[in-house]
């Protein structure tokens, strides 16, 4: 029960984004913009998420590129986050 996406990550004062996370893998690159159906689909994975991990929360959603900024640059400029975050 450990996730294995996050490599070497921090923000904020935590660390170690794998020992408490949970991946999500969305097809495309950092220089595309992705699809709505991409958008559809993964609100429905996070609100089916969010039913059992009742402690998410939409502002502690992140990419790659916030938690590991110095390894990784992903979702990239394209992924909207304002689609997915109900509060934002």
């Amino acid at each position: 029960k450990r996730a294995w996406h996050a490599g070497k990550s921090s923000l904020g004062n935590r660390k170690n984004f794998n020992d408490f996370s949970i991946g999500i893998e969305i097809e495309g690159t950092i220089n595309m913009e992705f699809e709505e159906r991409q958008y559809d689909k993964l609100i429905e994975i996070i609100d089916a998420i969010k039913l059992v991990y009742t402690e998410i929360k939409d502002d502690n959603i992140v990419g790659h590129s916030e938690v590991s900024p110095d390894r990784k640059n992903d979702p990239g400029p394209f992924f909207y986050w304002n689609k997915i975050r109900k509060t934002k």
